[in-house]
């Protein structure tokens, strides 16, 4: 049973009618009657009579109410005082931050952060290959504090997590330095068609390939795709594109290219050819701790942007 469901118990209790109810707690009236349902399932009771009129509370419901009131007190009191104590154990970090591609970024980053709040320790999880729903479990578990991901806002509908996004980064087209198309200073979507592109196949990586995929078949690009086994972004160093394209976010471009004078990196001169990088956290935290690090992340990708 979740303890949210005596929350928005109380809620309902309180103005009698499902749509205000739904609207204060920011969720659809259908996910609130479920929940009610599975309360009233958990019982064995009903708490409310209902028809097209009006809500009313039953005696079973009046009397679960005060429990439901006193038990959700109880847990905001033991959260604020859990919370308050988060300082002195490490803020965790997950996602795309762990990438050797962005080593420097996270970095300065956790300098940063430790810098503006004094005492507090960042540490970065080992979860750069993770999906958004693994992703979302690591939060639901307590095993990371915040985590960063590619596309988050459109992956996760958890209402329990909550998503805002740090920056839009463009994806760039990585081509052999002696192709043809690597004297272009820009690509369109035209230059794409038909393409082959490297699916970097492996767990840190598949994930991201499945975002760009979608990307590419949302804007009807029709491509073949070479897939080319990987466990490490380094493998980049020793990648023999051949006559394929590689698709990397903006952030990376700077590394890609110095890290071999094979490789050619050509952004693509349209709007929406880009990813959206997002923080997702527990919904309704909002410590010092998590307000520092959300403003952080911002303030250093969009800082980073401007100088790509």
């Amino acid at each position: 049973m979740e303890i949210e469901y005596f929350h928005e118990f109380v809620e309902l209790a309180s103005c009698l009618n499902y749509r205000e109810a739904a609207g204060r707690l920011a969720m659809s009236q259908s996910a609130l009657s479920k929940h009610i349902k599975a309360l009233e399932e958990h019982y064995g009771v009903l708490l409310f009579d209902r028809d097209r009129q009006s809500v009313s509370l039953t005696d079973d419901g009046a009397l679960l109410l005060d429990y439901a009131q006193r038990l959700y007190g109880l847990y905001g009191e033991s959260r604020e005082t859990m919370l308050s104590r988060r300082r002195f154990r490490p803020f965790v970090l997950a996602g795309v931050l762990e990438n050797p591609e962005l080593h420097r970024d996270t970095t300065a980053l956790v300098h940063a952060i430790s810098n503006r709040m004094n005492g507090l320790v960042v540490r970065v999880a080992d979860s750069a290959g993770l999906s958004a729903t693994d992703l979302s479990r690591t939060l639901l578990k307590g095993q990371a504090d915040c985590c960063i991901s590619y596309e988050l806002a459109g992956s996760i509908a958890d209402e329990r997590i909550a998503v805002v996004g740090i920056r839009s980064v463009p994806l760039d087209i990585i081509v052999p330095a002696d192709s043809p198309i690597a004297t272009k200073e820009n690509l369109r979507y035209k230059d794409l068609l038909g393409a082959s592109f490297v699916h970097l196949a492996g767990a840190r990586f598949t994930p991201f390939w499945r975002l760009v995929e979608r990307h590419l078949q949302r804007r009807n690009i029709p491509h073949s795709v070479n897939v080319v086994p990987t466990d490490s972004m380094y493998d980049l160093v020793n990648l023999n594109l051949g006559s394929s394209l590689l698709v990397m976010p903006r952030l990376s471009r700077e590394n890609v290219t110095a890290a071999t004078l094979r490789m050619k990196a050509i952004p693509v001169d349209e709007p929406d050819f880009a990813l959206s990088l997002d923080a997702a956290y527990l919904a309704g935290r909002e410590d010092e701790a998590m307000t520092c690090v959300l403003d952080e992340l911002k303030r250093h990708f969009q800082e980073d942007a401007g100088a790509l």
